[in-house]
This record gives structure tokens, sequence and C-alpha cells, in this order.
């Protein structure tokens, strides 16, 4: 590093920014704030974001994008372009284009996965896209995965000793007004506060959470239930559909008293619902699941956390020690989870102390910061 260290090299940003609120949003936001970064390189950046856009804007948008982008290969030149890296095939044709595009003009390319689906997605592929994932992800000059589960995202794509581990953090609660001092101490109340804040799409789990509700009850578990996020639309489903079938669900299995559905969440309201939660819930099989930044927030915030054993998650919890781990689409393990939390609460209050000590140690902004830029050195120098 010492010896680029003395001039600024010129840096290219390409990913989305918030809103909507996404763990790669904040992560791209991240990057572009920092004001270490800056001092270190030119950066310029492109927002790739079109999510929930209409067809018309977001064709514009993506024109306009790729314009953008070959206006500053050859106006600003980077040295370095940095790319969120997409796992839908739209994504990966994006990308194929902007990583090619930039091998021909010798400019190094860092592709970074935020997601864990980008293997599944190459092995259900057509032989022409594999060929053409072969041929562009292995241009680049690092991919980085989020975690030590996730190295096999390029397998067969790129090179073992080309992929980086560089471990997701927690967002914003440093500019948070919500003190988060007491998180690491839990009192005992008259009922469990249980919490699911993400995005509400149904593979991440929330109508398993919800079903799981009604085995508490006849368990005689006490607790509140607070869902926080925006619903989304999959597998053909309309956001409104899905918002419809929960609040159904809630009406037809009486939990109106017990259930709260508080909608789309950030900034100091996420943070004072995080730090008013005991356990944090997550049973997620969804297919472009990475490495949950929301698992992170829970921890800083001082949340047990129940969740699968999926992608990139093991890397964040140990079973049993700084949370619980459950099959997918199995609300009643969910359930006896729970319950065995309520009746451990000496195992509530040392797990909510050792997850917030371990994210502080070694999943904070600023260690997240001092990796990405010691990658962007090492590219460099190499």
């Amino acid at each position: 590093m010492s010896q680029l260290s003395n001039r600024k090299n010129r840096l290219l940003i390409i990913g989305p920014l918030p809103p909507p609120d996404m763990g790669q949003a904040y992560a791209v936001e991240t990057l572009v704030q920092a004001r270490q970064l800056h001092n270190l390189f030119d950066v310029k950046v492109l927002d790739s974001n079109i999510t929930g856009r209409k067809l018309p804007t977001a064709m514009f948008r993506i024109l306009r994008l790729f314009l953008s982008y070959f206006f500053f290969l050859f106006i600003f030149h980077p040295n370095i372009v940095y790319l969120t890296l997409g796992q839908t095939t739209k994504g990966i044709l994006r990308d194929s284009l902007l990583i090619l595009s930039s091998y021909l003009l010798r400019i190094k390319v860092i592709g970074h996965l935020h997601g864990g689906g980008l293997q599944a997605r190459y092995r259900n592929s057509s032989a022409f896209l594999r060929f053409l994932m072969r041929t562009s992800i292995g241009k680049l000059s690092v991919g980085i995965v989020l975690g030590k589960s996730l190295v096999n995202q390029f397998h067969s794509m790129l090179s073992s000793e080309r992929v980086k581990v560089v471990n997701v953090t927690y967002w914003g609660a440093e500019s948070s007004s919500i003190s988060l001092s007491l998180a690491t101490t839990r009192r005992r109340c008259a009922y469990l506060n249980l919490l699911f804040l993400s995005n509400v799409f149904p593979s991440k789990g929330i109508f398993d959470c919800l079903a799981a509700l009604s085995f508490l009850r006849r368990r005689d578990v006490p607790f509140k239930f607070v869902l926080a996020g925006a619903c989304m639309p999959e597998d053909g489903y309309t956001a409104q559909f899905i918002n419809r079938r929960i609040r159904t669900f809630i009406v037809d299995h009486e939990l109106e008293n017990s259930v709260v559905v508080y909608g789309r969440a950030s900034g100091d309201e996420k943070w004072k619902l995080f730090q008013d939660a005991d356990v944090f819930l997550l049973p997620t099989f969804f297919a472009l699941e990475g490495q949950p930044a929301s698992i992170l927030e829970a921890m800083y915030a001082g949340c047990a956390v129940i969740a699968t054993r999926y992608r990139g998650i093991p890397d964040l919890l140990e079973d049993g020690e700084n949370g619980l781990f459950v099959p997918a689409r199995s609300p009643e393990t969910i359930a006896q989870r729970i319950e065995w939390i309520w009746r451990h609460p000496e195992w509530l209050q040392e797990t909510c102390k050792r997850n917030h000590l371990k994210v502080v140690q070694q999943f904070s902004p600023e260690r997240y910061l001092k990796n990405m830029i010691h990658v962007f050195y090492e590219i460099l120098n190499n």
C-alpha cells in the first residue's frame, strides 16, 4: 500500500444506493460516503438501482447506466472498477458487458457478490449463459464474498486465489439517536419480545414465523411479535397479495393482540425495534440470500437469533452459543426454540452480551472499510 499512497488513483463504484433498504445498498453507500476512501482515491459513482421501477423508466436508467459507464471509462479512465454483481439473468448480462468492456481497456474490475445465489444460477443456466459467466466473471481481478461459507459461489468461474472474503457489517447504528448502551441488558418481563425485520419475501420465512406463533399459544409461551418490513413480490405473487395473506392469517388464528404489523422501518425506528426485541427471527430460504445484514444488526442490538443454517449465516452464528438454528419451513421447530429460550432466561442474557461484543469486535463498519481498502490496494500493487 505504501508505494501507491503518494498518488491518487481513480476508483469507479457501480452499485445500488438506497432506497430501497437492502444490505447491498447500504454497503455501497458506506463506501461512497467514506471520507477515508475519498482521501485515498478519486471516486466516481454510478447508481445501478432500478428496483421497483416501471419498465420504461427502468429501460431508460439502464441505458443511462451504460452510457455513463462508457463515458467514465474513456474520460475518467479509472484504475479500478468496483462492481456489485447481479445474480439474476438480467444482472448477469449487464455485468458481462461491463466487465468485458473494462477488460478490453485493461482496467481492473472487482466484483462484489452480496448474495449466495450465483452458483445455483450458474448450474441451472443454459450452456450459453454458463459460457458467458465463465468468460466475464473469469476476467475479474478479484471476486469478493461475504463469508467463508460463500467462497464456492465463484466455482468454475473464477480461480480460488482470486476470491476474497470481506465480512458484511451493520449499518447506521452510530448515526442513530437511539442509545444501544443497554443493548446487552435484558430484563425478564411478562412475555418474550420477538422480531422479524427484513424485506418481506415469503421465502424469508415470514409465514413459518406466523405459523410458529400458533404453536406457541398452545405451549403457553407469552409473546409479542413485531413484523417489520415492506412486502415484496415473489414467485408471481404481488406485494399486495402477500400483505393480505399475512393479515388474513393473523385474523384467522386470532393473533391480533399478539402481533404488530409495523411496515417499513429505517433509521431510529429500526434501531428502536431491535432494542426492544429479545429474539430476532429469520428462518430464510431466500434464493439470493448471502449473509443477512439484519442478523448482524440484531446481534449488535443485543438480540438472540433464530435462523436457518443457510448460505453465509453459519459464519455469523454458532448453534447454542449465540443463536439457534432451525430447518427451513419448520414452524413447529421455531416454536420449540422460542419456548426453550423462554424457559432459559439466563441463556438469553448471556447470549445478548456475546452477540453485541462479537459484532463490535469482528464486524464493525471501520473494519469493513479497512478490509475493502486493503483489497483495492492489493489489486493496484498486483
